[in-house]
C-alpha cells in the first residue's frame, strides 16, 4: 500500500512537471503604462488598424536587446488617417515577442503609436507592448489572449466578449461624442 501511494505521488508530481510553459511570458516586462479602458487606450493611440503580418522581417541589435521590425499591411482604418488602408507600416517590438512568433495566421486590430528613439526611423509600436494587440477570428470577433502569457488584463477579456471589427468604428465615434475620446 506504501508503494501504491508513493507511486501515485510521483506519478502526479511527473505530471504537472510535463505541462508545456507558455513560449515566452509577458510577467516580467516592465510594462510602462497599464491601461485600465478602451477609451484610455484608444485615446492614446493615433492609429487603431485591423492589419496583416507580412513576410518582410529583420532583426535589429541595439546594445544588448534584439528587435523585430516586421512590415504590417492595414487592411481597415478604425482611427487616424484613412488613406493608410491598403499601405504598410514598420511595426516595432522586442524580438522575443515579435507578431510574427504567435500561431494565429488571421488578422489582427493593433492600436498603434509612433516609435520615438534611436532603434528604427518611421516605425510604431503596440500600445502598452501588448495590451493593444487583438487576434481577429474568422467571424471577425476579437480575441485577447495575452493572460495565457501571465499579461495584464484590466479591460481587454470583457471588451473582447461582444467586439467585432465592424462594431469597432462605431465604439470609437461614440467615445469621442461622449467626450471620452479626443
Amino acid at each position: 500500500m506504501k508503494k501504491f501511494i508513493l507511486l501515485c505521488l510521483f506519478l502526479i508530481t511527473a505530471a504537472g512537471c510535463s505541462q508545456n510553459p507558455p513560449p515566452y511570458s509577458y510577467a516580467a516586462l516592465d510594462v510602462s503604462k497599464v491601461y485600465t479602458s478602451f477609451e484610455e487606450i484608444a485615446e492614446a493611440s493615433p492609429i487603431i488598424a485591423e492589419v496583416k503580418i507580412t513576410d518582410h522581417q529583420e532583426t535589429i541589435h541595439h546594445l544588448n536587446a534584439d528587435f523585430a521590425k516586421t512590415q504590417i499591411e492595414i487592411v481597415t482604418v478604425f482611427k487616424g488617417k484613412q488613406q493608410l488602408e491598403r499601405t504598410r507600416l514598420n511595426l516595432l517590438e522586442l524580438a522575443t515577442l515579435n507578431i510574427t512568433k504567435d500561431t494565429h495566421k488571421g488578422n489582427y486590430v493593433l492600436f498603434l503609436r509612433p516609435y520615438e528613439g534611436p532603434i528604427a526611423q518611421n516605425a510604431y509600436t503596440i500600445a502598452g507592448v501588448y495590451q493593444g494587440k487583438f487576434k481577429v477570428a474568422d467571424n471577425h470577433q476579437l480575441m485577447y489572449d495575452a493572460e495565457k502569457y501571465d499579461a495584464v488584463n484590466t479591460f481587454q477579456k470583457e471588451f473582447v466578449q461582444t467586439m467585432k471589427t465592424n462594431k469597432l468604428s462605431a465604439k470609437i465615434e461614440a467615445s469621442v461624442s461622449t467626450g471620452n475620446l479626443e
